[in-house]
Parts: C-alpha cells; structure tokens; sequence
C-alpha cells in the first residue's frame, strides 16, 4: 500500500504514535492469531506512546498495522455512513493539494472495496471525531 506522508515527513513529527487519554482507544489494531488486539500502548507524561515506537522511529515500519499504513486517513462513523477522513493534525497532510488528497482517497477506497476490508472488519471504523477532515462518502 502506498502512503500519501513521505517517511521523512513523518520521522519530523511523530504525533500519529501518540494518544492523549480521551483517543487512546483509536491505537491500531495489531493481527494476532486468533484476530486483533490493541497495540500496547505507554504512558509518558501527558500522553500515551505505541510500544512499537522506540528511539523516534517505528520498529515494525515494514509490517506495521493497517491502521498505520493509511494514516493520516480514518474510515469514519456519521450516522449510517462512513466516509474516508483525514487527521487534520497531521502536518504531512497539510502540504499536500486537495486533488492529491483526493487521489489518494480513490486509491485507498480501492484497495478497501477490491479486499472487502470494512464490511469484513468494521472495527477500523471510528465514530466522528472533530479532528476529522470527511472527503469521500464509502458506504
């Protein structure tokens, strides 16, 4: 899966590894035998950090969660839809053009619908949250 933040983007800010009390429970999913868990997570001052997170880089970087690969992108709850959103926090996101941005989105619902991702597995669905940019309707 491609990613729309370069890596050298990211490696400059790292706040997609980080969770605040009120969305720790938006921390990736891992795959694990018998279906999914959590990613681990530690406390550190004010916030949480994924325990995959060591010394400013990602340590499972080439095998890491879905929900990883495609940030700054969430699949969102509003009502009975979802919508493909994007964390406007994120400052890779924030340089890129709309129709980039869109682009991606065609990608991303894509790959979600060709591999049946969200019907098979609607955990990745979050409810709406403000931070979250909607820009393309799904289901």
């Amino acid at each position: 899966m491609k990613d729309i933040v370069s890596y050298k983007d990211c490696l400059n800010c790292k706040a997609c590894c980080k969770f605040f009390e009120k969305y720790k429970h938006l921390r990736p999913l891992i795959k694990i035998k018998k279906g999914y868990k959590k990613v681990n997570l530690k406390r550190k001052n004010n916030y949480y950090i994924c325990s995959y997170f060591k010394k400013g880089l990602c340590v499972i970087h080439d095998k890491k969660p879905f929900d990883c690969k495609i940030y700054p992108f969430h699949f969102m709850k509003n009502g009975n839809d979802v919508f493909l959103a994007y964390d406007n926090s994120c400052k890779g996101i924030k340089n890129k053009k709309k129709k980039d941005i869109l682009k991606y989105a065609d990608y991303l619902e894509k790959c979600i619908k060709k591999n049946n991702l969200l019907k098979k597995n609607k955990k990745y669905i979050v409810n709406f949250e403000k931070w979250l940019t909607p820009i393309k309707k799904i289901y």
